[in-house]
Formats: structure tokens, C-alpha cells, sequence
């Protein structure tokens, strides 16, 4: 047959080009090799074709052992080969057969490389019938006519797989329509493009890991802030893993350093906030919404009278302000004097579904997300520079300091004073006094919560250090307590209210505690901890046996719960304000829908405490020594609680001993090492605890 010159493809007609194409068909066929060891192959391997000789002869019809071109045995499926050449190496030694075949493959990389598949394309395409199909030899033969060899064949192959003018179907080959060729052009110029950008942002996010200025920013540099979000937070996303490949970051530590350098999040920033999506910024509608209020307006239609404030103290978030006196005829009286942001937020309004959605503001040691928009907040809150509306519960005290009696007033309060100011104030420290009162009641009732404060480790300046809790936390934590237990009482025969239940674990299996109080109190927190079921909000009053409380209701916390928020408007149907109450199966639909959010919330704020823990520990240094409260045997060692913080941590035994120390008795113990970031905490050479210790000072 006559060499066919590729120059001259588009010089014939048709008719012509048709009638080259049937004589190369009908040339020759292809003829089978022989499948013995030694035979060379070509195989399919992540998506590619890759060159491979025959280790042994096929014992069987379910596959073949083959060694690549990289000197790996495999054992491959019969359908994984595609194709088999007469070509052989030596099998005399295994190195002799791997040089072999690697000269191989050179030439057939080589006669790929000289395949002009798109000129053999228009021909094939233009010559054969629509949608025929040709065999390889016969591709071969119309791009290069002559004597056939291995390596051209094997050339073509390739050129064909890695190509996308050619379809596959079978062992024969189809090429694809014009348009199809043209679509496929299309989309890989689309996916160059993408990946150049992608190196670009790729190369600006190395020089930002490398210390260099971020500035100027390159196109689409808020996509690769995202990617890296998505990578900090350990999310799995294909597109984030290709960026920090080509950054050349590993892990999603660096993820986060960046985003860090790029001054996108702070070094103490909470990652599980970000996991879980808590909302941060409000909607436009509510911030339209609260900008629109008029507080003058809403204060016109309250018809509380003015009160006298003369020892009304209010907390330093203006949620309650608290007064104690003596009746005339001798009773102690507690009025807790609340805020009413009910009034401002209309039902089904765009405050109150943002209200809805959010669920409760969260509290973390660092910063504090709120639930309503600061206009609203600072409308309806108490102050000690006017008057504002307020609810107020006049609970009148028994000699154990339990309510006996709830009325619910309408009023207008401005508080003279704030707790915060501490026991320098006489009527703080009649309030104090009470709500040291009402602990030492609880304690004897059995509770374990709220017994100390929730939060031993405070934040100052993104400074974490361990603090004492104040007056103010004490009075509010207390009496916020008493306003639950009034409402549970005030709502007992006038309507449905949610109320909190949590019951008591197991009994005790006869531990023995140590002397030391703090010790005993921390390991029987613990223990309690441990074995109680979880708190549970519903509306059938029931105890709570973590607070030893006899009935909890909400309501007491409108500015921090949306379940608060719905019960104050109970409490302003009880008052007169409101033509409906909320029916039970309202309530439990609220309690419901809020779930999810107050879960997040609750790990959210875990996760902070834990994080300003280790954050001071890590501040400490390794040589640093701190009192520890043993809580179980593990092993050699034992579990270890730290009073200071939220932290269990694992003591190993020295090593070739064995720690003895009885649950609740106190150890000395070194920090090793502790890493915020990467939640780790490891202790080290525990010893008796010594009374004279004094405690570790930042």
C-alpha cells in the first residue's frame, strides 16, 4: 500500500477519502498475541494506560501477574487489559526484563508523541460512515500506512486513550462529532482556566504562610479565604484539599494559621462556633425592625405605676435588678424586677423569628452572642439612668427561705444602684447574705449544680486566669433561682409554663470523700455529673434534682432564652396584658423547635471553656505545679478533675510504680504539656497534695 502524506488530508474529496478508508479496512485484520510471561501489555491504572510485561504464564481465565514499568507486581483483572503486543522481554533476570521493559515504553512514548490525532480524526470522521466505527490496526494503517509495528500500535493506543477526538466501544474506536470535539475543547479551556486561577491563589496563600504582606489580593481571593474556612474546621471538600495541596500546606492547623495572618479570625477563635453555624450578625429585616422601634411609644401604653427604688439593685447585663425589705407585718419579701422585651417583640414578626431561630443568646468567657439586636437590648433593659418597664415578682419568704407566697405586679422601676458595686453596699449585702442563704438550702437539699461558679477561668484582655466568683454572679445566680421556683408556683393553677426537670442519679456506691470540703464538693459534682440524666424542658412540673429545686419554670431570662421570652408573655396574660394565654401544646412546640439550638449552644460554650482552660495551663509552663482532685482509678494512674476549670485529665503513675490515692483525695501534679488549639493536656508527677500550697499565679 502506497505511504499515505498526512499534509495532503484535506486535498481529496470526499469520494476519495471514502475509498482510502475502505481499502485500509479491508487490508488486514488484527492478529491475536500470545499471552505467555514475558509478553508485554498495556493495562488500565488510575484512569491512564500503563506498560507492563507478563511475570508468569495465565494459570487461569480471572487475571494475570504483571510487572510495571516501575518495577511493582500486580495482579490485574482480565478486563483491565487492554491490550496484549507480540512484543517480549528477557526473562533471564528480573532486571534484564525491567530495562527491557522500559525501552519499550520510550518508544512508545515516542510514537504517541508523533500521532497527529486531530488530522487522523477529520479523516476518519469524514471518510467512514456516520457513527462507524474502526479497529486500531485499521487507525494505525490510515495514519501511517507501511508494515505495522508493536510500538506504533501501541503509540496510537495511547495517543487514542489520552485524547478525546475518539471514543471508546469495546475494542473499536468511534470519533466523536464536531460539535462534541468542540464542547469538549470548550470545557477543558474552562477547566485551564480554573486551574491557573486556582495556582494563582494557590501561590498568594504560600507567600501568606511564608510571613509575606497579603496585600494586593488577587481575584477570587474571598473563594480561597472560604476554602480555607472549610479546611480549618476539618470539613471534608474536594476543592479545598486541591488548594492546600498546591499551597503545599498540610493539616488543618496551617489552614487556620493563615486564615490568622490573613486577620480573617483572631488566634483565639472559636472553631466550634464556626462548625456548627450559630448565627453571629442579625438579618436585615430584624436590624430594620429594631432601628424602627420607638421606645417612647411602647412606654406610653404600659400602665404599670412608677416604683420606688430606693435598694433596687440591678445586674450588670440590666436583665433582673433584685430589692429585699420587710413587710409590715414582719415577712421577708424578695421582688425581682424584670425586664419586658416581650413588649417590643411582636409575635410572628421579623425580630421574633430571628429571636426563634437563634434560640437563646450564648455566653462564652470570650464574647457573647445575643439573641435580640442591641436596639432592642438596650431599649428594654434596666438602667440606673430612667425608668423602664418591668414585671415584677413580690415573693414572700419562709424561714427556710422558700417562696410562700408569689403576687405579680405591673411596674415602672429605675434602679439606684448596681450589684456589681459589691458588699460595700448595705442592700447587696443583704442580698448576698440571702443568696448565701438559699445555697446552703440547696446544698441540703441534695443539688450539685450552681454550687460554684459554672466558669472558673475568666477572660481579661485575651487574657485567661482563674476567678473568684463575685457578688454579683452569687446574688444573680441565686436569686435568678428563687424567680424559677416563684414562677412554678405563680403558674401552678393559672396557666401552662415549661418548666425544667432533671432527676437524681443513683445513689452513691459508699465512696469515701476526703476531708478537704472543696475536694468533696468538686468529686461529688463529678459523680453526679456522671450519672444523672440530662436536664429536660417540658410542661409537666416535675423537681430538679441537680438545682434541688422543687419546681423550675422559666421565664425569669427574656434577653437570654427564646423559651423565657414565650413564657414572659404567659406571665403578661396572668398580668392583664394579653387577651390569650399560650396553650400547653404551643409551649411544648416552642421547647421543640429551639432544641437543636440550645444543643449547639451548650457545646459551643463547652468548647470555649475547655479552650480559655488550656489556654491559661499552656500559659503556665511545663515545670508548673497545680492541686488536682483524684476522681477514679485508671490503670496505674487515676482520673484527675482540676477545680479551677471544666478539665478531666488522665495522671500516669510514676514509672515502675503505682499510684495510690483514694477518690476525692488531693495530688500535686506538673503540666507537661498543654496546647489550646490542639485540645491537649498531658499531667505528670503526681505527689500528696500539700495544704500550703498556694495557687498557681499568671
Amino acid at each position: 500500500m502506497v505511504r499515505w502524506p498526512r499534509h495532503l488530508t484535506n486535498s481529496l474529496d470526499d469520494a476519495s477519502r471514502r475509498e482510502v478508508a475502505r481499502l485500509v479496512q479491508a487490508e488486514r485484520g488484527a492478529k491475536p498475541a500470545l499471552e505467555r510471561a514475558g509478553a508485554v501489555l498495556e493495562f488500565r491504572r488510575g484512569g491512564q494506560l500503563q506498560c507492563g510485561y507478563l511475570a508468569r504464564d495465565p494459570q487461569n481465565r480471572r487475571g494475570y501477574d504483571v510487572v510495571g514499568v516501575d518495577g511493582r507486581r500486580l495482579h490485574l483483572r482480565r478486563d483491565k487489559v487492554v491490550d496484549v503486543s507480540p512484543e517480549y522481554v528477557s526473562m533471564h533476570t528480573p532486571e534484564m526484563a525491567l530495562a527491557d521493559l522500559r525501552r519499550i515504553d520510550r518508544r512508545r512514548e515516542q510514537a504517541r508523541g508523533a500521532v497527529d490525532l486531530t488530522a487522523l480524526w477529520q479523516v476518519a470522521l469524514e471518510s467512514g460512515p456516520e457513527g462507524g466505527e474502526w479497529r486500531l490496526d485499521d487507525l494505525v494503517e490510515l495514519h501511517d500506512p507501511g508494515d505495522p509495528n508493536a510500538s506504533r500500535r501501541a503509540g496510537m493506543l495511547r495517543a487514542l486513550w489520552r485524547g478525546h477526538r475518539f471514543e471508546r466501544h469495546g475494542a473499536r474506536w468511534r470519533p466523536r462529532s464536531q460539535a462534541a470535539v468542540e464542547g469538549i475543547e470548550a470545557s477543558s479551556a474552562r477547566d485551564e482556566m480554573e486551574e491557573g486561577r486556582q495556582t494563582e491563589l494557590a501561590s498568594w496563600v504560600r507567600r501568606v504562610a511564608d510571613g509575606h504582606p497579603s496585600s494586593p489580593r488577587p481575584p477570587g481571593a474571598d473563594s480561597a479565604v472560604a476554602l480555607l474556612e472549610a479546611a480549618a474546621l476539618g470539613e471534608a471538600s474536594a476543592e479545598a484539599a486541591r488548594l492546600m495541596k498546591a499551597a503545599n500546606l498540610h493539616g488543618s492547623h496551617a489552614a487556620f494559621d493563615v486564615l490568622v495572618r490573613l486577620g480573617h479570625w483572631s488566634a483565639d477563635e472559636n472553631l466550634e462556633l464556626h462548625r456548627l453555624g450559630l448565627p453571629v450578625a442579625f438579618s436585615e429585616a430584624a436590624t430594620r425592625a429594631a432601628r424602627g422601634l420607638d421606645p417612647s411609644a411602647v412606654l406610653a401604653r404600659w400602665a404599670g405605676r412608677r416604683r420606688w427604688g430606693a435598694g433596687l439593685c440591678v445586674t450588670r447585663c440590666g436583665q433582673r435588678a433584685y430589692r429585699l425589705r420587710r413587710s409590715l407585718l414582719g415577712h421577708t419579701i424578695l421582688d425581682i424586677h424584670m425586664a419586658v422585651p416581650a413588649l417590643w417583640v411582636e409575635d410572628g414578626g421579623a425580630i421574633d423569628q430571628e429571636a426563634a431561630a437563634r434560640g437563646l443568646s450564648v455566653r462564652l468567657l470570650e464574647r457573647e452572642i445575643p439573641m435580640l439586636p442591641p436596639e432592642l437590648t438596650d431599649a428594654c433593659r434596666l438602667t440606673t439612668d430612667e425608668a423602664r418597664p418591668v414585671l415584677i415578682l413580690s415573693v414572700r419568704l419562709d424561714r427556710e427561705l422558700a417562696p410562700r407566697k408569689v403576687r405579680l405586679s405591673l411596674g415602672r422601676a429605675r434602679p439606684r444602684a448596681a450589684l456589681a458595686a459589691g458588699e460595700d453596699s448595705a442592700p447587696v449585702r443583704r442580698l448576698a447574705a440571702l443568696a448565701e442563704g438559699r445555697r446552703q438550702r440547696r446544698r441540703r437539699a441534695g443539688a450539685w449544680q450552681q454550687l460554684h461558679p459554672a466558669d472558673r477561668i475568666a477572660v481579661r484582655q485575651g487574657r485567661a486566669a482563674p476567678a473568684a466568683e463575685g457578688v454579683e454572679d452569687r446574688v444573680d445566680s441565686e436569686l435568678g433561682l428563687v424567680a424559677a421556683e416563684a414562677i412554678a408556683r405563680l403558674c401552678r393553677d393559672a396557666a401552662p409554663a415549661v418548666h425544667a426537670v432533671r432527676e437524681a442519679p443513683p445513689a452513691e456506691s459508699g465512696v469515701s470523700l476526703a476531708a478537704d470540703s472543696t475536694s468533696a464538693e468538686v468529686l461529688r459534682t463529678h459523680l453526679h455529673e456522671s450519672g444523672a440524666p440530662r436536664e429536660r424542658l417540658g410542661t409537666s412540673p416535675a423537681p430538679h434534682a441537680g438545682l434541688g429545686l422543687p419546681a423550675c419554670a422559666l421565664g425569669a431570662g427574656p434577653l437570654s432564652s427564646y423559651v423565657d421570652l414565650a413564657m414572659q408573655r404567659q406571665l403578661l396574660w396572668i398580668a392583664g396584658r394579653r387577651s390569650d394565654p399560650l396553650a400547653a401544646e404551643d409551649l411544648e412546640r416552642i421547647v421543640l423547635e429551639t432544641r437543636e439550638a440550645r444543643e449547639a449552644a451548650e457545646r459551643v460554650r463547652r468548647c470555649s471553656r475547655r479552650y480559655w482552660t488550656l489556654k491559661w495551663l499552656e500559659g503556665l509552663g511545663d515545670q508548673a505545679r497545680l492541686q488536682c482532685v483524684v476522681a477514679e482509678p485508671r490503670g496505674p494512674g487515676h482520673l484527675v478533675l482540676l477545680p479551677e476549670g471544666p478539665v478531666a485529665c488522665h495522671v500516669p503513675a510514676p514509672r515502675g510504680q503505682r499510684l495510690q490515692a483514694a477518690p476525692g483525695q488531693g495530688l500535686r501534679v506538673r503540666v507537661a504539656q498543654s496546647s489550646a488549639r490542639r485540645d491537649l493536656l498531658r499531667l505528670a508527677d503526681p505527689q500528696p497534695a500539700r495544704r500550703a500550697d498556694p495557687p498557681p499565679v499568671v
